[in-house]
């Protein structure tokens, strides 16, 4: 009996660890889909936007100023869509600067979904690379925010963007998965997202926002990201939690300033 007992509990075991691999995707992202013909309400001026990458085609919001300073390509979080993520534009234009907010694959009106962050990544790229053709790359910061940190950090590793700005990053996403779920699961994740490891090899300033009260992704990640890069710039935000660090003031004192260091 205590044989079969054992041999039930690996073979559990395995299923779960097998089940966790396959659906990983479904524990990492959590899409909000809106019908192609919903109607975003945002103020100011912008207008709708597509990008067409292999396979799939992926929807923006594009907020323009007049006589814009420069372009902010903004990368959301994990959950939600364009629905309840475009509203970002405002904190941005207020600076004089056009925005660029889109969804990733599954998000939203973007069509397919996301497999792998190879495919992730290419997706970002091209919208870079887009934003470049229209604007130079002498007029682009990357944003990134919650998950949409590690993809904002890889591309301004690989690209020449005049800053990088994180809100609540993570030191790595397999890491992070580490701290919530266990860790023999996030060791099989295929979504690294590995931050730390590549803010050495970025040329240009980093601004670092985060909460001490933050219970998703820890103030830790943070102090540890500033570890790797001491030329780190770390916006603390006293009693700030993961969802509503714009809703302090100092946020967007800090936000105006780095803005204007690096006109």
């Amino acid at each position: 009996m205590l044989v079969w007992v054992m041999i039930i509990s690996v073979l559990f075991f395995v299923l779960v660890l097998g089940a966790a691999y396959m659906f990983q995707e479904k524990l990492i992202f959590v899409p909000e889909k809106t019908p192609l013909n919903f109607k975003y309400e945002f103020g100011g001026n912008w207008s709708e936007r597509n990008y067409a990458v292999a396979g799939a085609t992926l929807n923006a919001v594009h907020f323009k100023v007049d006589n814009p300073e420069g372009v902010v390509i903004y990368f959301h979080g994990n959950a939600g869509s364009l629905a309840s993520w475009g509203y970002v534009g405002l904190d941005f234009t207020r600076l004089n600067q056009d925005v660029i907010v889109f969804d990733y694959r599954g998000y939203g009106k973007s069509s397919g979904r996301i497999s792998s962050e190879k495919q992730l990544l290419k997706d970002a790229q091209h919208v870079y690379d887009k934003t470049v053709d229209e604007y130079g790359e002498g007029k682009i910061r990357v944003y990134g925010r919650s998950l949409g940190s590690g993809i904002a950090a890889y591309l301004a590793k690989e690209n020449n963007p005049i800053a990088l700005v994180l809100e609540t990053p993570y030191t790595s996403l397999n890491r992070l998965g580490g701290e919530i779920y266990p860790k023999l699961i996030t060791k099989l994740m295929k979504y690294k997202l590995s931050t730390f490891k590549i803010v050495n090899d970025v040329d240009c300033p980093i601004y670092i926002f985060h909460g001490t009260d933050d219970q998703l992704i820890g103030y830790h990640h943070a102090e540890e990201l500033i570890q790797q890069n001491l030329g780190i710039k770390l916006y603390t935000i006293e009693e700030g939690k993961h969802n509503n660090l714009p809703e302090f003031p100092e946020y967007h004192i800090a936000l105006a300033e780095i803005f204007s260091k690096d006109e």
